[in-house]
């Protein structure tokens, strides 16, 4: 992965002005106060329950799977039934859910939920199937009406196709008005597929082509037909996408915070894009980026870093340097760099 991760501040310092260290693999910021961030991504800890709440209704997802319950009602699945329901299902799709059910390769209980969304008084749960591997095969979309007397899951249908999502408890779904939306890729096409809990309705909005990949808070990134990735933000509400940025290398983001910036994947550099002001900026391959607040950390060496140098993003002026070899030093006395431009659009780098 492209991004470290921030560790809370430390100490507070008498130094007047910028440096970088690398210890113990953490990067050192010291200016006026003391911020360390890991070098190396670490593994995220992920949700164990999620809960929904009316009165004395409620509805969880947690390891016993879909938990229902009101007053001394309780109802509880995994949903063991859909890889070979009819009603949701083919004949040609259950009976290679069936093969590949008995040979261990897949399984009936769903593993996680990609998304949930509260609208109204009805919860849209997106139930994921992982087959042995850990790789998604199905995901569905469930309600909950939680005003219900006895508030018991109901299966609307089945995804058209997959969301990206891989998490126990994911975060995929967005409520979109009286529908609930999730993106998914089938086939060639991508979308978002809608669920109207009111009605059980589902139905799914195409929006674009090779889609690269998605992120559960909205941004996604996909190939258009003249070869230009295409780095985008859903809006929620409308359904609508904001092109953020164009390319003829592969795109990423560093993280989804403010300002976004974004990497383009070249084959002699990579280029720093921050989306907030256009301004670029060159760095060698395979260097790894790693926010450092509203500052970015740009390093050689990857698992061993030998050189980092602390960007100021508005215009990526070198702010401070460090070298295995040397200790830190000021951007002003240790690199003769500018930046390397500005693109000319923010929707467009098509150089």
């Amino acid at each position: 992965m492209l991004v470290g991760t921030a560790l809370t501040l430390l100490t507070q310092t008498t130094v007047d002005k910028v440096s970088l260290s690398y210890i113990d693999g953490r990067f050192v910021v010291r200016e006026g106060v003391t911020r360390i961030y890991n070098a190396a991504e670490r593994p995220e800890a992920g949700n164990v329950s999620i809960a929904y709440r009316r009165d004395n209704a409620f509805a969880v997802w947690d390891d016993r799977g879909l938990v229902t319950r009101r007053g001394e009602f309780v109802a509880a699945t995994k949903f063991e039934a859909v890889p070979t329901s009819p009603r949701l299902l083919g004949k040609e799709a259950i009976e290679t859910n069936i093969r590949l059910l008995r040979s261990g390769v897949r399984r009936r209980p769903a593993s996680g939920i990609s998304g949930s969304v509260r609208i109204g008084e009805n919860v849209v749960f997106f139930p994921r199937w992982d087959d042995a591997n850990g790789k998604p095969w199905l995901e569905a979309a469930v309600r909950v009406k939680l005003t219900d007397p006895k508030p018991k899951p109901v299966v609307i249908g089945v995804l058209p196709g997959l969301s990206g999502a891989h998490k126990f408890i994911d975060r995929y779904a967005k409520p979109m008005g009286d529908w609930a939306g999730i993106v998914v890729k089938t086939g060639d096409i991508w979308g978002i597929y809608k669920v109207k809990p009111t009605t059980d309705e589902g139905e799914l909005d195409d929006i674009g082509h090779d889609l690269q990949w998605v992120r559960a808070s909205g941004y996604v990134c996909d190939r258009e037909p003249t070869g230009l990735y295409a780095l985008r933000r859903i809006d929620w509400p409308t359904g609508g996408t904001e092109l953020l940025y164009e390319s003829r290398e592969p795109l990423e983001l560093v993280d989804d915070q403010e300002p976004l910036v974004a990497i383009a994947e070249g084959a002699r550099n990579r280029r720093l894009v921050n989306l907030e002001t256009g301004a670029l900026r060159e760095v060698p391959p395979r260097t790894m980026v790693l926010r450092a607040d509203q500052r970015f950390i740009a390093w050689q060496g990857a698992a061993e870093p030998v050189s980092a140098t602390l960007y100021d993003p508005a215009r990526w002026l070198p702010v401070a340097v460090w070298s295995k070899s040397g200790s830190s030093e000021r951007a002003s006395e240790a690199i003769n760099s500018t930046p390397t431009g500005r693109a000319s659009s923010l929707k467009s780098n098509r150089g």
